[in-house]
């Protein structure tokens, strides 16, 4: 029995043995496995990285070592019509020196190339700006005090085009301010641009690696401005040594050509006109507001042709007007007046005794209605917070006496410049009203999107808009414009009497449109203290005016040729 016993022991033993070999087996195994499974894992995944993975990787990788260089422009450009470059047409240099380097020395060779320091936060490198190239001190920068040097855009040039339109930036987080610049801020900053070079763990540049740029969304900003007649326009206030501004339209459209202001300023060193008195930041053209004067008798004319009179209705000028205690005088009538004068002729002659009576016939309410159908009550150009509104009387302050210098344009009549370009554009354009637009529409990574032009509607009746366009071709035949010569042209002079720091000043107006058959553009001339329209508007109008037609002339000679 013990012997039975015995062996059945161990034959449990023995299974228990087996089992647990088994067991250890199977765990060797699953081990074995799990080892080469995560070995595959691993080789997978550094495949992976290394393959499909490795551009990611190494823009990390130089992300973490990019030195990012601060004060390059990285904004969308801004455009004419015709996706000619407005800002960033400028080339320039940029010198990054460790700020170890910088000494008198080095401070001296800066000097001399007229280089600026830009604004940077890396508190290892200084950044300076410079227009030019200067091959003998750059190698100078370069050798002896390891500058580096790339060449990139310049964001405004210092005689910028548009400058009023366009505004400024802000020097301290290069946001727009002003003008186009902050109207479309939220769009021109998501031009995704950045200038850098590669680095050392320390933050310094590797000699050898370079400047980089990266572009990804390109965007821009498309205008109505044509930048050849915007820089005509500039030019000829320069030439002409006058403060005022030229404001150049498209009837059919209503788009703004160009709009010159002088005096004009540096959009890169903005903080010297801050504090000036001479009004270089103001942009004339829509934020001046200035008696009209005579050019204030087309809307008296269209108030006065709505209400029935007609063109050759007799007047009679004795060379002055009573009202009540006022006498308001006749300037181009002289003493004896014109004598008996048709409608027609005394808008030519710009007669002030005629509109006087026009104005008492028709009354206030009808000439301030009238300037409100023309936008004289509110801004003109559609999308720009940069303009100011006219400011028309109120109807009380027109009765009695008050009725002569709302008729001839004085008083506490103020208009803007592109105010009354628009009034012109309505009259050349048969009596359609349109806001004058600036921004046609933008640009991303090169595909125009434009935008639709506004609504339309009709001012004035079709005939008033053509006898008041008849009206300023009289006027440049053989009225107050007729120094204007052979140029095709209709168009209204004013002489606006103004109070300048206490003192009695002048300002001259004129407005009209080119070609007089078929109008195609408006000009409207303001020169600040000229005296009289015809003696320093008209002259600049003159000039524009060749120049346009000449351009279009050569247009569509090369059009014929092709």
């Amino acid at each position: 029995m013990k012997k039975g016993s015995n062996q059945k022991d161990k034959s449990i033993k023995k299974k228990k043995d087996n089992k647990w070999e088994n067991k250890q087996r199977k765990r060797l195994i699953f081990c074995i496995v799990c080892f080469y499974l995560c070995i595959f894992g691993l080789a997978v995944k550094l495949a992976w990285i290394q393959i499909i993975d490795r551009e990611e990787y190494i823009s990390v990788i130089n992300r973490q070592h990019r030195i990012v260089i601060e004060g390059v422009d990285k904004r969308g450009v801004i455009y004419d019509r015709n996706q000619n470059p407005i800002t960033d047409a400028v080339e320039e240099y940029v010198y990054i020196i460790r700020k170890e380097d910088i000494n008198t020395e080095s401070k001296r060779l800066l000097k001399t190339i007229n280089a600026k320091p830009i604004r940077s936060n890396n508190f290892r490198y200084d950044v300076y700006r410079c227009g030019s190239f200067h091959k003998e001190a750059s190698r100078k920068l370069e050798n002896e005090y390891g500058a580096f040097i790339m060449k990139t855009r310049q964001r405004y040039s210092h005689e910028q085009p548009a400058v009023h339109l366009i505004g400024y930036l802000n020097g301290a987080d290069g946001n727009g301010v002003c003008g186009l610049e902050k109207d479309y801020e939220q769009y021109l900053s998501q031009q995704e641009k950045s200038i850098y070079s590669v680095g050392d763990g320390g933050g310094y540049i590797i000699p050898g690696k370079g400047i980089r740029g990266t572009t990804g969304k390109e965007v821009g900003l498309l205008t109505t401005l044509d930048l050849s007649i915007q820089k005509k326009a500039e030019l000829i206030l320069k030439e002409n040594d006058v403060e005022g501004t030229i404001v150049i339209t498209d009837v059919k459209t209503g788009d703004l050509l160009a709009s010159a202001s002088t005096p004009i300023f540096d959009p890169n060193g903005v903080e010297k006109y801050l504090e000036s008195d001479e009004k270089e930041l103001m942009n004339q053209a829509t934020q001046g507001q200035y008696p009209p004067g005579s050019i204030f008798k087309i809307i008296v004319a269209a108030a006065a042709l709505e209400n029935g009179i007609k063109p050759d209705t007799i007047f009679t000028c004795v060379g002055h007007e009573d009202l009540g205690e006022i006498t308001i005088g006749c300037a181009t009538g002289g003493d004896l007046g014109h004598g008996e004068i048709t409608f027609e002729d005394a808008f030519a002659k710009s007669c002030n005794a005629t509109f006087i009576q026009i104005g008492k016939q028709i009354g206030g309410q009808s000439i301030l209605e009238m300037a409100r159908t023309f936008g004289f009550d509110k801004k003109t150009l559609e999308e720009y917070s940069c303009e100011k509104s006219g400011m028309l009387p109120n109807l009380q302050d027109v009765q009695g006496a008050g009725i002569g210098n709302l008729s001839i344009g004085q008083g506490s009549l103020l208009v803007t410049p592109i105010q009354v370009a628009k009034m012109t554009q309505i009259i050349a354009n048969n009596g359609v009203c349109t806001n004058l637009r600036l921004v046609r529409g933008i640009v991303t990574n090169g595909k125009q999107e434009l935008y639709q032009l506004g609504q339309k509607q009709q001012c004035i009746s079709l005939e008033t808009a053509k006898i008041l366009k008849q009206f300023m071709i009289d006027t440049v035949k053989y009225g107050t414009a007729n120094n204007l010569g052979n140029i095709s042209a209709g168009g209204k002079t004013g002489s606006a009497q103004a109070a300048d720091n206490g003192q009695e000043v002048v300002h001259g107006w004129f407005t009209g449109f080119i070609p007089a058959d078929n109008p195609q553009y408006t000009i409207t001339v303001f020169v600040e203290k000229g005296g009289s329209g015809r003696a320093s508007a008209v002259p600049i109008f003159k000039e524009m005016a060749e120049n346009i037609l000449k351009d279009q002339t050569a247009d569509s000679s090369l059009e014929k040729t092709r």
